[in-house]
């Protein structure tokens, strides 16, 4: 299989994606571009971290739409390839952080930082940001919005959207939400934003403007 993708150009994969799979990551790293659907651990850019115009809905309308890039990529590839380059040394620095977790594991180390997303706008991020380093047992790992682009250049904390929210809260990798403490006329809005991401309200972290 090494040998295969090594002299191949594109790996594409529609399957279910259960977890962080092992074989996007070696298709990369072996110099693919790759293309996936969106299904699964394929749905986030957490774990397949590649650009949105490499995952396809496996439709059969979008059929057209994933011949077309394929055959982009085979007459582009030098470019196509050039995008996949922060996936790639993302996969490289995989084996240290494993060693990492290993070494933290077997000293029986203090149980790592609560990893905390942050559920509201720009504005009320950068204070719950500000809050939050000052609480070394919390740690920012990203912030969720229905439109991303509204929060770029903020801190360098990644942008997800809600929809990807269950998911990441599910794999562990996001534990809590925080959020300021909510206006009444924010509270409707944040309770049903929480339901629809089935978030218990125990794993919210209210804060106050005044800490």
């Amino acid at each position: 299989m090494v040998l295969t993708m090594e002299s191949s150009k594109i790996y594409v994969d529609f399957g279910n994606h259960p977890g962080k799979d092992r074989i996007p990551r070696e298709a990369a790293i072996s110099g693919c571009c790759i293309i996936t659907g969106k299904r699964g651990a394929a749905a986030n850019n957490l774990d397949i971290p590649i650009p949105d115009e490499f995952k396809f809905d496996d439709t059969i309308e979008n059929i057209p739409k994933i011949f077309s890039k394929i055959q982009y990529i085979l007459t582009h590839f030098a470019d196509e390839h050039k995008k996949f380059a922060d996936y790639r040394q993302k996969i490289q620095m995989e084996p240290d952080a494993f060693q990492k977790d290993v070494d933290q594991a077997l000293a029986l180390e203090p149980k790592e930082q609560i990893k905390v997303a942050l559920l509201q706008s720009p504005a009320q991020s950068r204070k719950l940001l500000e809050i939050l380093r000052h609480m070394p047992q919390y740690q920012p790992i990203c912030m969720l919005e229905t439109q991303p682009a509204q929060y770029e250049g903020i801190e360098c904390l990644p942008v997800f959207p809600l929809e990807d929210a269950s998911f990441l809260y599910l794999e562990k990798r996001i534990e809590k939400f925080a959020i300021l403490e909510p206006t009444n006329r924010e509270k409707e809005h944040i309770t049903q934003t929480l339901q629809a991401m089935n978030i218990p309200l125990e794993d919210c972290l209210i804060f106050s403007t005044s800490e």
